[in-house]
């Protein structure tokens, strides 16, 4: 375990939505006891959890728990993340308020990197870098075709805000099942105009879904929870319009629309996730992923198109009751 700063812990309270994260919490409690500089308080809400996270978070606590913190497990049945943040926020007792995500490790250095950064800058929020890796074949290639291989991107669940943000930006929409931090993240965008990352505050994403069914139930949660939140509008045209006219062609001119489709396959399972990834050469070692990707990705494709017919017909529903 790397040495730890000298001091009090930071005035800060880690929140962390779980749902049956058994399997993922180990690398993310240990990962959080090796920070450099602790938090006071590290807040988790399960929104009903059958694997027994919960007793695995008071067994590490009470193993790895440092002096003057502490650890609450607050249970929430049936909530989204966007609730189960804002049930953090509620309960966080100190001013400046940081997120993680069941899957997550954060790197020793991240949240001092995070407090390093707003005590530098002078600034009420900041946003941590999430790197992305697919590890086997089938995770290697979702991971492509989604996020890129090896990708960074600043992600709001590795991030530092002051409550007071939250009074001026709101809190996160509790009725989205997914995409609640998009919606969040455009008010804040709204309402500051900026949003500053810390490229040193790193944290690492692992664990993608390892079957097909997993893979295509998120991908279709995802996309019906964009739509139904008014997110991406371009997006969602596009993809519902180009599947339109895709399937148009082949019913009137399939002889025209039939020869493009194999460019399609290729552009999508293996130039596309080579753009989005770091290095190009996505699949390393594991050449299999290549045959997988190009299977996925139109079947993602096609399940994010159905996804988004779904969300925007569930939104004109509830827009027409009410």
């Amino acid at each position: 375990m790397p040495s730890r700063m000298l001091g009090s812990p930071a005035p800060v309270s880690v929140v962390i939505p779980i749902l049956n994260e058994a399997k993922t919490l180990p690398d993310l409690l240990n990962a959080l006891a090796c920070q450099s500089r602790l938090p006071r308080e590290v807040i988790f809400v399960d929104a009903g959890s059958t694997d027994r996270g919960s007793e695995l978070i008071g067994a590490w606590w009470k193993l790895q728990g440092w002096r003057d913190g502490r650890c609450l497990v607050l249970s929430r049945p049936g909530a989204y993340p966007g609730a189960g943040r804002n049930m953090g926020i509620e309960f966080a007792t100190w001013d400046w308020v940081a997120f993680l995500d069941g899957g997550m490790t954060p790197d020793p250095d991240w949240l001092a990197s995070l407090l390093r950064f707003v005590e530098v800058r002078r600034v009420q929020s900041v946003f941590g870098i999430c790197r992305f890796w697919g590890e086997g074949v089938f995770c290697n290639a979702l991971c492509a075709l989604s996020c890129g291989q090896g990708a960074l991107r600043p992600v709001l669940p590795a991030s530092l805000f002051r409550k007071e943000v939250f009074k001026e930006v709101g809190l996160f929409p509790p009725d989205l099942r997914a995409a609640e931090d998009v919606v969040w993240l455009s008010r804040h965008l709204a309402v500051y105009g900026r949003k500053d990352v810390c490229p040193e505050a790193l944290v690492h994403y692992r664990h993608f879904p390892e079957t097909w069914d997993r893979a295509l139930s998120k991908w279709y949660l995802y996309s019906v929870n964009v739509a139904k939140s008014g997110s991406f509008p371009i997006q969602q045209a596009a993809y519902i319009l180009c599947v339109a006219l895709a399937v148009i062609g082949v019913v009137i001119k399939p002889w025209v629309v039939l020869p493009l489709l194999p460019v399609y396959v290729v552009t999508r399972g293996v130039l596309e996730p080579m753009r989005r990834s770091t290095p190009g050469r996505w699949w390393g070692g594991t050449r299999g992923a290549i045959g997988v990707a190009l299977g996925l990705g139109p079947v993602l494709d096609a399940t994010k198109t159905a996804g988004f017919i779904a969300g925007n017909i569930l939104k004109a529903i509830r827009l027409f009751k009410s």
